[in-house]
């Protein structure tokens, strides 16, 4: 008896450096951060995505599978 052989095909990632697609306003943050610091456009739209999760901390809370609820932050390193 013989193996069967299974393909997982991945999905394409969008080109962060053109901004995220279908969110014009994050576009905007990170184009405005990225003329006024002068740094990468990706360096600037991971801080953009950390400065949205710290201010939806207190806003948003995630059911557990087994009870209890948490905060939903993104856990973010930047090394530049």
């Amino acid at each position: 008896m013989q193996a069967e052989n299974f393909t997982i095909e991945q999905p394409e990632w969008p080109d962060l450096s053109k901004g995220l697609p279908n969110c014009p306003l994050i576009n905007e943050a990170v184009e405005y951060l990225h003329k006024t610091v002068q740094a990468p456009r990706e360096m600037c739209l991971v801080t953009v995505l950390a400065a949205i999760s710290v201010a939806q901390q207190g806003l948003i809370d995630v059911e557990q599978i087994y009870g209890g609820s948490s905060p939903s932050p993104i856990w973010i390193w930047i090394t530049a």
